[in-house]
C-alpha cells in the first residue's frame, strides 16, 4: 500500500449513519483568536500552523504538517470554519 501524499489526505468522521470527508481543496478560516489546545503539545504546534498561515487551503496546513485528524477534530469544536465544496456524506450500512 503507498503512503498518500499530502494532498490526497481527506479529513474523516463517522456518526452512527454516516461518514463525513472534508475536501483538502476548502480553505480554512480560523474562528478563534488564541490557540485552544493544551500549550508545550503537539496538536497546539499544528493549530499555530493555522494562526500564523491564515487563508490557506486544507493541502496546503497538511503539507505543513497539520493533520486529517486535527481538521475533522477541529471543525467538529468549531475552532475553524471550511470555504468551498461541502463534507461527503456516505451512510453506513446497518
Amino acid at each position: 500500500m503507498s503512503k498518500k501524499t499530502f494532498a490526497e489526505q481527506v479529513a474523516t468522521w463517522k456518526t452512527d449513519k454516516a461518514e463525513y470527508t472534508l475536501d483538502p481543496s476548502n480553505t480554512v478560516t480560523v474562528l478563534v483568536e488564541t490557540n485552544p489546545k493544551q500549550a508545550g503539545k503537539k496538536p497546539a504546534e499544528r493549530f499555530q500552523l493555522l494562526l500564523d498561515n491564515p487563508g490557506r487551503t486544507l493541502a496546503e496546513y497538511y503539507a505543513l504538517g497539520y493533520t486529517k485528524d486535527d481538521a475533522a477534530w477541529d471543525k467538529m469544536q468549531k475552532y475553524i470554519q471550511l470555504k468551498g465544496k461541502r463534507p461527503v456524506k456516505r451512510k453506513i450500512a446497518s
